[in-house]
This record gives structure tokens, sequence and C-alpha cells, in this order.
């Protein structure tokens, strides 16, 4: 089928292996940084969160020792109502930081969707006339949007993944310290 000089061009160049370039990260925690009390508000929420969620075995623990041990009701009742508040607080600040990380994520693809597009612009036709539409476009679009998973979701989940196995460790110490030595030692 009949392609033209610009879709000769264009086949050519799919063959070009894509170069691995380091991730600059002042550059791109730049885009964060106008967005850096609702990012803490994020993170501290997010600390929270993961704390309340390491509260259940505490709970559950003494749940158990105060039911089936001394037979006590009036403590099953009352951490039922603890545990349930546990979940709630829980849940209100897993809100906040997904509220607030889809706030800043959005804003931060409207920045750099704004700075390409204005980039753009000041591009030659010459510039047009050596690229396919397809890519500029997944430029534009998939690419920002990996920024933003990278800067607001990957690295909440990095920092909520070292908050839970300290918080981990820390309450299987509480519980049983020579278990943690056993574990530590094998490690």
């Amino acid at each position: 089928m009949f392609q033209g000089r610009r879709g000769r061009r264009n086949r050519a160049n799919d063959d070009r292996p894509t170069p691995d370039t380091p991730v600059n990260w002042r550059r791109l925690l730049a885009y964060l940084k106008p967005y850096r009390g609702r990012m803490a508000l994020a993170i501290g929420a997010l600390a929270i969160s993961s704390a309340m969620g390491l509260t259940f075995p505490l709970v559950i623990v003494q749940l158990l020792d105060s039911v089936l041990k001394q037979q006590n009701m009036t403590q099953l009742n009352f951490l039922t109502v603890a545990l349930i508040g546990v979940f709630l607080v829980q849940a209100v600040f897993t809100l906040v930081q997904s509220y607030t990380l889809n706030f800043v994520g959005e804003n931060i693809v409207l920045d750099l969707r704004s700075q390409l597009y204005q980039h753009l612009q000041r591009m030659s036709l010459a510039f047009y006339a050596d690229r396919r539409v397809g890519e500029i476009i997944s430029r534009v679009s998939s690419d920002v949007t990996q920024v933003r998973t990278l800067l607001t979701n990957n690295a909440t989940q990095l920092l909520s993944s070292v908050v839970s196995l300290i918080g981990s460790v820390v309450i299987v110490f509480l519980l049983n310290p020579r278990l943690v030595v056993f574990v530590l030692v094998l490690v």
C-alpha cells in the first residue's frame, strides 16, 4: 500500500532503540513543590492510617485474652467498640490520603500537559514532519500519567510499606521479643 515519503521515513525510525536515561529526581520532585503542603497532609494521613491498621493485632490479642482466658464480657464490649473506632479512624485517614493524592496527581498532570502544550507550540514544523502523531500524543497523555503515578501513588505506597514493616516488627517485638530476636538472627 502507498505510504508516501513520510510513511517510509517513520517506519525506519521504528527500529531505533529507546535510550535508557537515568531519572532526574530533582526535576521530577520540582513538580511536587507547589503541592508540598497537600503532600505532607497525604503522607501524615498515610502514616496514621498505617498505624491504625497495625493496632488491629494488638486489639485482637487483648480481645482473645479477655474473652477466652478471663471471660470478661465488659472488656469484650469495650474492645469491640475500640476495634470499630480503629476501623473508622483508619477509613477517614485513608479517605483523606486518597482524596489529597488524587488532587495533587491531577494538578501535576495539568501542569505537565500545559508545559508540554506550550513547548509543542514553540516547535518548528520540521519537528512535526519528522515524528508520528501517535508518538507525540503518547508523550502528552500516557507518559504524563506515568509521571503522576510515580510521584504520587508509587512514592506513598513505598512509604506505606516501610511504615507497615517497621510497625509490624515493633508490634511483634512487644508481643514476643524472643521471636523477633530469633527472626533477626536468621536474617
